[in-house]
């Protein structure tokens, strides 16, 4: 009898092993998974958030203060840490802000991985020993923190834009040698508080590493209809959306930055990124009631392999030449009208922003706020 059972038992195994690999084939990402993290995602199942974080976070805008008193006495180890931070702050949402401020102020992006191609172990122990890494070091830290304190965290495998991509970073001579490495391959997380999974990017979050030192927490646990703009998961369940994209519509989609959303608006026209017009394109935003700012934009004709479209463009970047303005039209309603004529045929870069109508030009460029970008093809 015992040999019977223990026959059924593997039988069992077995059958459940087989049909866990056919699912996984069914569910296969172009982008690719590994078993593990395909296994992780049919525990978690995961739905889209039905509570909203605290994003944005207005009344928390500075680096949790737990963060700013710790010892080196309380960062000897990943445990020390977590131990610390369930120690000084109970609230599970400023548990993931503190991991997240952790991360950030003490990891720097390791720039050399993409100038010489050799990358560094990204285990969190090695991510938190030197204090570098690249977005897999920053996601797996994030991940053991939260572990270590009792949160439920993963790891999520995906890719960014391409016309996001850092590329000037990366040097000319290595892209050759490389030149079907796909550099849009992306890591971040996703942690599941009071029955909500939110969503955090602690690599995009760390300003430190482009030589900025503005505080950031456009990528904690942002809303999943803003994520997506940018970010692209290999297990399509964790874009965390009710009507969840495909990998075509993301990439044509219009980037926005997740100011876009802060100011709760609303792109109507062009639906795309990259759109072919005649002489002149008219972008249209609808903006919520009492809206306070004013809407505008400018273009820039642009050399495409040497431009950075994340940011935006300086009149000392040899790369673009002939910034010029774009014309607000009159409001219709609650929709901002803006016209963008372009003076021969090419390629424009148009840089969407908003900024205060009461503002001077001297303090113009301190007080706008980047909410987007388009691409547009004038034919003529």
């Amino acid at each position: 009898m015992n040999c019977l059972k223990t026959i059924k038992i593997r039988y069992i195994l077995v059958v459940l092993i087989l049909a866990t690999l056919i699912i996984y084939r069914a569910y296969a990402s172009p982008i690719g998974t590994s078993s593990g993290q395909f296994i992780t995602y049919l525990i978690n199942k995961p739905k889209p958030a039905i509570v909203k974080s605290p994003w944005p976070w207005r009344s928390d805008r500075k680096i949790h203060p737990a963060i700013t008193r710790i010892t080196s006495k309380d960062e000897k180890s990943i445990k020390s840490v977590a131990k610390y931070i369930a120690k000084h702050e109970t609230n599970p949402y400023l548990q993931v802000k503190a991991i997240h401020d952790y991360i950030i102020t003490r990891v720097t992006y390791d720039l050399d991985v993409l100038k010489t191609g050799r990358r560094p172990s990204q285990d969190a122990q090695t991510v938190f020993v030197t204090h570098k890494g690249v977005c897999e070091g920053y996601a797996n830290l994030f991940l053991a923190l939260g572990k270590e304190i009792g949160l439920n965290v993963v790891y999520i495998k995906g890719k960014i834009r391409k016309d996001l991509v850092p590329i000037d970073l990366i040097p000319q001579s290595f892209r050759l040698l490389k030149p079907n490495y796909d550099w849009t391959l992306h890591a971040w997380n996703a942690v599941k508080i009071e029955g909500n999974w939110q969503l955090v990017d602690t690599t995009w979050d760390d300003s430190n590493s482009n030589g900025s030192i503005k505080y950031s927490t456009n990528y904690l646990m942002i809303p999943a209809e803003a994520m997506i703009i940018s970010h692209f998961p290999a297990l399509g369940g964790w874009q965390l959306l009710n009507n969840s994209k495909n990998f075509n519509s993301f990439e044509k989609q219009p980037i926005l930055k997740p100011q876009f959303f802060v100011e709760k608006l609303k792109m109507i026209s062009p639906i795309e990124y990259q759109t072919d017009v005649r002489e002149s394109a008219l972008i249209k935003i609808v903006t919520p009631p009492n809206y306070s700012r004013k809407i505008g934009a400018i273009f820039t004709r642009k050399n495409e392999s040497q431009f950075f479209l994340w940011n935006f463009p300086s009149s000392n970047n040899s790369t673009v030449k002939d910034i010029k303005t774009c014309e607000s039209l009159d409001k219709v309603k609650d929709k901002n009208q803006i016209l963008c004529r372009f003076p021969k045929p090419g390629i424009y870069q148009v840089f969407m922003f908003s900024y205060d109508r009461k503002i001077n030009s001297f303090r113009f460029r301190r007080r706008i706020n980047l909410i987007g970008k388009l691409k547009y093809t004038s034919v003529q």
